[in-house]
């Protein structure tokens, strides 16, 4: 099931006034090393469709991770040349509830990181699931054309461009279906509501 791409949480344990988590230990590379490696197109979508299942059991229990990125996936393989599995973890920038926290917006305060986040992150708007679907789809077309994007020298060019939805045109479009790229455009939307509804409908498209 879906609950099986979650990183599992052991325990729960303070410190010092500090609370942390302990979770199963994942022996395996962030999904963007491995995405560095040779895997064939099938097994790149086959371990990203891992990612939707379980970003849709998380949105289904109204978390948001705010701050999804290649190095936040973990992937597992049971044994060399097995099929591999990727888990989610460290949600962090969780939050129980979809709705904005004013306080936080009032205070002009952005979570995330800036290569993989969604442009209402980038403007301070209400953040939600569909953040989420934008941040995998820049992860989802790294590990498919080796290049993110979005362009930018800096935080500050990144940020035009995403606020612009200016998507660059890939150097290598490779063996990547016309399909699948009209997924991922559509995921990266710059009005959410012009993204999917949620992550079960981007995995059925």
């Amino acid at each position: 099931g879906n609950r099986d791409h979650l990183v599992p949480v052991l325990a729960v344990v303070e410190h010092n006034g500090f609370t942390g988590v302990v979770t199963r230990w994942i022996d395996g590379p962030d999904l963007g090393t491995w995405a560095r490696g040779d895997a064939p197109l099938a097994h790149r979508l086959a371990l990203f469709r891992d990612v939707m299942a379980g970003l849709a059991q998380a949105h289904e229990a109204n978390l948001v991770h705010r701050n999804l990125k290649p190095v936040k996936i973990r992937v597992e393989e049971a044994a060399p040349g097995a099929p591999v599995t990727a888990y989610l973890e460290d949600f962090l920038l969780s939050r129980v509830d979809l709705q904005t926290d004013a306080s936080v917006t009032a205070m002009g305060i952005t979570f995330g990181t800036p290569q993989y986040m969604s442009p209402e992150q980038f403007a301070g708007l209400e953040v939600t699931a569909l953040a989420d679907q934008f941040g995998y789809c820049i992860a989802l077309y790294e590990a498919l054309y080796g290049e993110r994007p979005f362009g930018g020298t800096d935080t500050a060019s990144l940020c035009t461009n995403v606020l612009e939805c200016e998507v660059r045109t890939p150097k290598d479009p490779g063996d990547v279906p016309t399909r699948v790229r009209k997924v991922l455009l559509r995921g990266l939307e710059k009005d959410p509501r012009e993204r999917f509804d949620d992550m079960e409908m981007l995995l059925e498209a």
